[in-house]
């Protein structure tokens, strides 16, 4: 029998070489490439992004690898937050 083939992974999704980056896009203008902090580009893909419904203006982004970078400004600067989450799980599932 031949080698097994692995799956396909797009270069984005490999932990560490994601080449990443975050967008936005406000009242239906064209999307904006935010850095204002982040790394540019980012290593690891931001599989978590979600707000605080009690900071309104405060995304954060969860990253593979489990760094967690916030925003207080709609995302115009990041901050790492002093944790990690010791990886973000992803699930892709194609129906």
């Amino acid at each position: 029998m031949g080698a097994r083939s692995r799956p396909f992974v797009p270069a984005a999704h490999v932990d560490g070489e994601a080449e990443a980056y975050i967008f936005r896009s406000v009242d239906g203008r064209p999307w904006q490439k935010l850095g204002g902090g982040l790394p540019q580009p980012l290593n690891d893909m931001a599989y978590a992004l979600l707000t605080d419904l009690g900071a309104p203006g405060g995304p954060y982004a969860g990253l593979s690898n489990g760094d967690v970078w916030g925003s207080t400004d709609c995302g115009d600067t990041w901050a790492q937050l002093p944790f990690n989450l010791k990886g973000i799980q992803r699930t892709l599932m194609m129906l």
